[in-house]
């Protein structure tokens, strides 16, 4: 089981990474009102997004995001490693992104807890579970 894990993780973030281009197109996904000078406004009247207004593009910060975890987790590949170390990294780093760009997202997220979203919540709980496995792996 570890071994597909390891084998599907990078392109797990792949194509999370050209899923979340579909979400910019979409206008779905999209952040919170922003200044940045790399603020972005979706002006077609289809866009699931507020229109005419500046925003994060955190549809481009995931896809960044994960498109770095996609080459990181190539050479990590290449390295010697147990079986389900890949995944295990994949889960922590994905985890971490996803929390983070979590804070930028300005659609509506569902009902909170403690103040996170629910996505917020789930990335705690894969980050645990993959400190758990590459804990678990390292010591073995």
């Amino acid at each position: 089981m570890f071994q597909l894990g390891d084998f599907f993780a990078p392109a797990l973030a792949l194509g999370h990474a050209i899923g979340r281009i579909g979400c910019f197109f979409a206008g779905c996904c999209y952040g919170k009102e922003s200044s940045l000078p790399w603020s972005v406004v979706f002006n077609d009247k289809n866009s699931l997004a507020v229109i005419g207004v500046h925003l994060h593009p955190t549809q481009i910060y995931e896809t960044l995001g994960n498109f770095l975890l996609f080459t990181f987790l190539k050479f990590y590949c290449r390295k010697k490693h147990k079986a389900g170390m890949i995944f295990a990294v994949y889960l922590i780093m994905y985890s971490v992104l996803r929390f983070v760009v979590e804070v930028f997202r300005g659609d509506y997220r569902g009902i909170q807890y403690f103040g996170l979203s629910i996505s917020q919540v789930i990335s705690i709980g894969l980050f645990i579970f993959g400190v758990f496995i590459y804990a678990r792996k390292s010591s073995i």
